[in-house]
């Protein structure tokens, strides 16, 4: 898990080692969870397949071949921001980036 000051992401690497057909549905992709009292919205969740160096973004309901060595990157978006960033303790958001 990674801590970033808007929230916990999760994210999760899997790489394939035959070919198969992937069917995903999955809904949080259109907006980022807000913040709140001046805090910034949190990060949107995506899933993206890195095959031979290119970077191919899918959708959040998307069926799609995936193909030996292929990595399946998903990422979870984070929770928003709370208070002011300016307002924020200037040491503690250095150690949560």
């Amino acid at each position: 898990m990674v801590n970033s000051v808007a929230g916990w992401v999760f994210k999760r690497h899997i790489k394939f080692i035959g070919q198969c057909n992937f069917c995903y549905l999955w809904r949080p992709f259109r907006i980022a969870p807000e913040g709140v009292l001046g805090g910034g919205a949190g990060a949107q969740a995506e899933t993206f397949v890195e095959r031979g160096g290119q970077v191919i973004q899918l959708e959040s309901k998307q069926q799609f071949v995936l193909h030996k060595g292929d990595r399946l990157v998903v990422r979870t978006g984070g929770g928003g921001g709370y208070g002011l960033p300016s307002e924020r303790n200037a040491r503690l958001e250095k150690t949560t980036s």
